[in-house]
């Protein structure tokens, strides 16, 4: 399992602006022509967060970093100064390159709310991707209260990528003190949905509990290489050592409080 970090790409890989996205809540998001690291150009969402949100692009670039070893998929991604849309500056952005060869969006995209035979399909689809358990233990473990319908997305009937991690580790103005001491656990909005739309079978609640307990040993596997990939941040150590600690009680709170387990 290899880790990967976001290259930080030269200014003049970005290419040109295609479009501002719409729905965005906390930062500014537009698609772009971005050349990769291989100087390939490539469509991507390129996300610029205020000054309110003075952790979000640090969340980005560690999340990505903990999803990867966690073997959670994601888009390619990188990190580079891109111009503001609408304005003459440039801002540090997290850029996500379109999922190749197939994207087909994501489920706020493609699925529609008001109609319970769609919200039933999406449940199911959910539930059959082989990466959903993983997802939603590495989730609980880097605190990702905003695991929603707008950041994963589709490549593949059984298959997705998870996009948007700026408000893990408790949000996108943490402090250090509440990092190393979290008073709760954050909210698995996938799993509730899916719980909410139909009752779970004994197998898809033993994937998620069992889920919880290879992420562990994911984790305690990659330590090490993880301490070696962000060994140049003082925040993503503090970052590490507040996952190790939820890594002690993840297991048993998928048992208790979601009650997976019959």
């Amino acid at each position: 399992m290899s880790i990967t970090v976001p290259v930080v790409l030269p200014d003049k890989h970005y290419l040109r602006t295609i479009k501002v996205q719409q729905g965005g809540i906390r930062a500014l998001t537009h698609l772009a022509l971005v050349r990769n690291a291989s100087g390939i150009p490539h469509r991507a969402y390129v996300k610029q967060f205020p000054a309110n949100a003075p952790r979000s692009l640090f969340n980005e670039w560690f999340g990505y970093v903990f999803m990867s070893a966690l073997t959670v998929p994601q888009p390619p991604a990188a990190v580079l100064r891109a111009p503001i849309p609408g304005d003459t500056r440039m801002a540090w952005s997290f850029v996500s390159f379109e999922p190749m060869p197939r994207s087909e969006g994501t489920p706020k995209e493609i699925y529609h709310p008001a109609s319970a035979d769609q919200m039933k399909k999406l449940a199911e689809r959910l539930l059959a991707c082989h990466a959903f358990s993983t997802l939603a233990a590495a989730d609980q473990l880097c605190i990702n209260g905003d695991r929603n319908m707008g950041n994963l997305v589709f490549t593949g009937p059984r298959s997705f990528v998870a996009i948007d991690h700026s408000d893990i580790l408790g949000g996108c103005d943490w402090l250090e003190d509440s990092l190393l001491h979290p008073t709760a656990w954050a909210p698995a909005k996938l799993v509730d949905f899916c719980q909410s739309i139909k009752t779970l079978t004994p197998p898809q609640r033993g994937a998620l509990a069992a889920a919880a307990d290879v992420a562990i040993e994911t984790l305690y596997n990659q330590w090490q290489p993880l301490r070696a990939a962000v060994a140049g941040s003082r925040e993503a150590c503090l970052a590490l050592d507040a996952v190790w600690w939820r890594s002690l009680d993840v297991a048993r709170w998928y048992r208790d409080r979601l009650q997976l387990l019959p």
